[in-house]
């Protein structure tokens, strides 16, 4: 009632605008997400109409394939008026209607529900998503306001966090899995302490508020009757049910104040705007993860990683006292959450999980030390406000983040043992295959292939153990593809041109992908670039180089240095006679 369903109230505009205060009976968790609202006058306001460029651009990207609108309209319909200079300028002003005052057409009220599974043959209703289908026209309109607008304006004026990867341009989801890997990796190098706490908000789309999400979006340029006609189909949606017997004739409509819904355009960016004062706060409370580069002399901290609602929180100490380490960690699940609790978001105890990793710094090898058990547990409220205790995993146990299993120790042994029994299932499908051999052969590149092509990026596997898994996949597959299975492995990786097989070698692609991160990132603002450096200073002040190890032999230097994702390239650079041409001279940075 004070702001509103859209933060529409006179009191919402003058508390952002700094004429009133954030009122004193709210929680403190509230007033400091209220704080990270308030109008900054340097961030431009964005246009309320679209353009023909812009509509045409949108729809240009629009599958046809997909599912037509609860009113029929075709989504190919929308792709043939763009084609005419005429039907663009009438559907131009269709869309832009609604926008200019703020208020919605009817049929963009009525949207059909459907559900899939996340696993296939799990039909657990906690596991099955619900995804809604709109009208085109709506949720083209989204794209183009929120996805694309105002997104770029956000990253133009540096209003994203750079934790933050989930809904961004450009970002990859194996970009949190590698930052991941190298924070471990540094852990090792340097001999420090960690705490590790994973989290997962329940049905983060589903549960964001309204007015929290009109606040943020109104912060970062978007004007306040766009907001509406995008949250207004919302609340007063019709949901109508999809099954395998048609759309259902009876829905259900209630006041819904909560949520954008998978399926919506607009959905992952108002996520990224309403979770990224959560990361502003988290930082300022200082629990987080901290390095000292040894070599530029600066402090490298993180305090978490974020792809869309699945996170990792990093905490460290400066003794290294796993006792206040674990009451640290147990702070910072807890600040996350009830800041989450602002936004609507909730947690799942059952979802979420820690582990603690210490190394020994008197042992010359990477020693983990032996945590007590005893250390105690981390409790977090549930739905009911009953408290519960997360699961802890030991540091060899692997833990699953954004399909990549990494245990906290940095052992690729679990993630090497996926690969083999995906190839393992794979042989077993093939082998009952009745399609003919070249298709056999381009289900290889477009199935099995991206299958184990995706993790390797984040992985250091040597190549005689990615050549076993090479080899159990081929042996199996090539006879089905019309190939002898003895096929010479040189020519089977060849190029086609040069009268090879092309087959993807995994031992190169994971090396080639590992050295294209290294050259994409580097000396640029992401928390990749902040950990490789980091890695890369380390190593060399271990080892007492003077210059970047790639410069180095790597046998000549290897065996005085720990086993992480920057050795195993660095003995790939070396065995291939490679020399990274173009970095800057990182020694003018050096302290003296």
């Amino acid at each position: 009632r004070l702001f509103g369903n859209f933060a529409e109230t006179q009191f919402s505009r003058d508390m952002q605008g700094g004429v009133k205060q954030i009122p004193a009976n709210l929680d403190k968790w509230t007033r400091l997400m209220l704080q990270q609202t308030l109008h900054d006058p340097s961030i431009p306001r964005l246009p309320v109409l679209m353009t023909k460029s812009e509509i045409k651009s949108a729809w240009g990207v629009v599958k046809e394939h997909k599912s037509a609108a609860p009113s029929g309209r075709y989504n190919g319909i929308y792709k043939a008026i763009c084609t005419d200079e005429s039907l663009l300028h009438f559907l131009m002003i269709s869309m832009n209607l609604p926008f200019m005052t703020g208020t919605t057409y009817s049929r963009w009220h009525k949207m059909i529900d459907i559900m899939i599974f996340k696993k296939p043959s799990n039909i657990r209703v906690d596991n099955i998503r619900a995804v809604i289908i709109s009208e085109g026209d709506w949720n083209t309109s989204g794209k183009i306001h929120v996805t694309r607008r105002l997104m770029k304006q956000a990253e133009a004026c540096h209003l994203l966090p750079k934790e933050h990867m989930g809904g961004r341009k450009g970002r990859k989801a194996t970009d949190g899995a590698l930052t991941k890997r190298l924070v471990l990796d540094n852990v090792k190098v340097f001999k420090r302490s960690i705490a590790i706490v994973s989290t997962d908000a329940a049905n983060c789309y589903d549960r964001m508020t309204h007015n929290y999400i009109s606040f943020m979006c109104i912060k970062w340029g978007l004007m306040a009757q766009v907001l509406v006609s995008l949250l207004l189909p919302l609340q007063k949606a019709r949901h109508h049910t999809r099954t395998a017997f048609g759309d259902s004739t009876e829905f259900f409509q209630g006041s819904n104040l909560q949520g954008a819904g998978q399926g919506n355009t607009s959905a992952a960016p108002f996520w990224t705007c309403i979770s990224s004062p959560i990361i502003e706060i988290m930082k300022q409370h200082k629990l987080q993860s901290h390095f000292f580069s040894p070599l530029s002399a600066i402090i490298v901290t993180l305090s978490l990683i974020a792809f869309v609602d699945d996170t990792e929180l990093f905490i460290m100490n400066n003794e290294d006292n796993v006792s206040e380490l674990k009451q640290q960690a147990e702070s910072a699940i807890n600040l996350w959450r009830e800041l989450l609790y602002v936004t609507g978001g909730i947690m799942r105890p059952s979802k979420c999980s820690w582990t603690m990793l210490s190394y020994d710094k008197q042992s010359m090898k990477d020693k983990v030390k032996v945590i007590n058990n005893n250390i105690g547990e981390i409790c977090i409220p549930s739905e009911d406000g009953q408290l519960s205790s997360i699961s802890r995993y030991e540091a060899d146990i692997p833990k699953e983040y954004l399909g990549v299993l990494q245990p906290a120790n940095g052992s690729d042994e679990p993630q090497l043992h996926r690969l083999t029994a995906k190839v393992e299932e794979w042989n077993n499908l093939i082998q009952q295959s009745k399609l003919p051999p070249a298709l056999n052969l381009k289900a290889i590149y477009s199935k099995i292939h991206k299958s184990l092509q995706y993790p390797l990026v984040t992985t250091a596997i040597s190549y005689e153990k990615l050549q076993k898994v090479s080899n159990k996949l081929y042996w199996k597959s090539l006879p089905k593809c019309g190939i002898v299975r003895t096929f010479p492995i040189r020519y089977r990786h060849l190029p086609t041109h040069y009268q090879g097989l092309g087959l993807p070698d995994l031992y190169l692609e994971q090396e080639l992908g590992k050295i294209r991160e290294l050259i994409s990132f580097s000396y640029t603002n992401y928390i990749v670039w902040d950990q490789l450096r980091l890695g890369l200073e380390g190593i060399q002040f271990q080892l007492g180089l003077s210059n970047l190890i790639y410069n180095y032999s790597y046998y000549d230097y290897s065996f005085l240095t720990s086993d992480t994702w920057i050795k195993s390239q660095w003995k790939f650079i070396t065995d291939n006679h490679l020399r990274l041409q173009g970095w800057k001279d990182v020694q003018k940075t050096y302290r003296t």
